[in-house]
């Protein structure tokens, strides 16, 4: 039994020594080097303490609902739909008395009679349609990067640009539930800048993750100690209905990965080309390459490719996006997607104050064991206090 235990634990050892050389091959000098800036410092646009809510509730900040009671009046709104192959009638009932202002269509899978189509019925929004011809790379965040970068947008605008997959409706994200669509364009007319269209719903059961007590035994062991902490932490939570939140834990989040994508509920992910799947960077790589720090400690993500946003937060942004869109061209299923599906919030949105982040984190109870959920907040405490280090506050049981 001691020679066991002993063998396990230098296999540990060596792993862990194995993994700081390879990341030090894949990060050179990154430790002792700052990220840059997204923007200069003059055209940063914070989101004043006066401007969110006071108090950082469960039902509210938590669930990405940051902002106190505010009129939003935006003067326009430009409609933005990745298309491939799915059906977009549903577009007319979304959008139909929204009073859209444009409305563009980018096809990438060679269907543009379609989507002209779709127009031809919807005399409203084909009065303001356009399709465009994209290649079949990238999947929608490549097309959010193009039109960012090659649309005329007005600086002193407060127009907002909803970006939509044509696949909105379908919704295979573990636990998120839909966002109607003038709750987007509210959010991203707000300070924020920015709203997602996909939230966490009210309440979501976490108890399969800790089903396989074999597996978590030696979880450890093999790369799955994040998981393995959760459950031995957590197991009288592990079969309540938790709450996770929009927020990451930014350190956690820079540590996601995937090895391969071919399908959720019914959709499905096979490349069309030979690029290959999986990059030569990892996510803290990528986002060092691409000039984009995240804030610190916990950071905005917006899972689905759908979300809204403010001209003025697109344009502050130009570097990272020609960055982003050069990254995305590589092929069409691509893990680069995957990483600037999980950064788009982060880009876009307005920052808010740190002591806002601050209590974000206070009220956590951990991060979510799930690989592609890296770094994601759960179990919401209302109005905990944190004391010492804030970090200390999540993964506590």
């Amino acid at each position: 039994m001691q020679r066991t235990c002993f063998l396990i634990a230098s296999f540990y050892v060596s792993r862990r020594m194995l993994g700081n050389r390879l990341e030090s091959k894949l990060l050179p000098n990154t430790k002792s080097v700052q990220l840059r800036s997204l923007h200069p410092e003059e055209e940063i646009m914070d989101v004043k303490s006066s401007q969110v809510r006071r108090s950082v509730s469960c039902n509210k900040a938590w669930r990405g609902d940051v902002e106190g009671s505010i009129a939003v009046q935006t003067t326009s709104i430009a409609v933005v739909v990745s298309f491939c192959e799915h059906d977009l009638d549903w577009l007319s009932a979304a959008f139909h008395e929204k009073g859209v202002a444009s409305f563009t269509i980018y096809s990438k899978c060679g269907r543009e009679e379609v989507a002209k189509q779709f127009f031809m019925k919807d005399s409203v929004l084909g009065s303001v349609g356009s399709v465009v011809k994209l290649p079949n790379i990238g999947r929608v965040d490549h097309t959010i990067a193009f039109d960012m970068l090659n649309k005329r947008m007005n600086a002193n605008s407060d127009s907002v640009v909803v970006y939509l997959k044509d696949t909105y409706p379908i919704i295979h994200q573990r636990g998120l539930e839909a966002v109607p669509i003038l709750d987007m364009v509210r959010s991203a007319g707000g300070p924020l800048g920015f709203g997602c269209g996909l939230r966490p719903k009210p309440l979501f059961p976490l108890d399969n993750a800790c089903k396989n007590s074999i597996l978590n035994t030696f979880a450890g062991y093999f790369g799955l100690a994040h998981r393995a902490k959760y459950c031995r932490g957590n197991r009288k939570a592990a079969h309540m209905h938790e709450l996770f939140s929009v927020w990451h834990l930014t350190s956690e989040l820079q540590k996601f990965n995937l090895r391969a994508h071919t399908r959720r509920k019914g959709i499905q992910y096979s490349s069309v080309d030979d690029a290959p799947f999986f990059a030569k960077e990892n996510f803290r790589s990528w986002l060092y390459a691409m000039n984009i720090s995240l804030p610190e400690p916990v950071t905005l993500v917006c899972y689905g490719g759908n979300f809204a946003v403010n001209v003025s937060n697109i344009l502050r942004v130009r570097t990272p996006l020609s960055n982003m869109l050069l990254s995305l061209s590589r092929g069409d299923n691509i893990l680069e997607g995957h990483f600037a599906e999980r950064t788009w919030a982060s880009l876009l949105a307005s920052r808010l104050p740190p002591k806002f982040l601050k209590q974000i984190l206070c009220m956590s109870m951990g991060t979510l064991p799930f690989p592609e959920m890296a770094g994601c907040l759960y179990g919401c405490v209302d109005r905990h206090t944190c004391g010492g280090d804030l970090m200390t506050s999540v993964g506590r049981a």
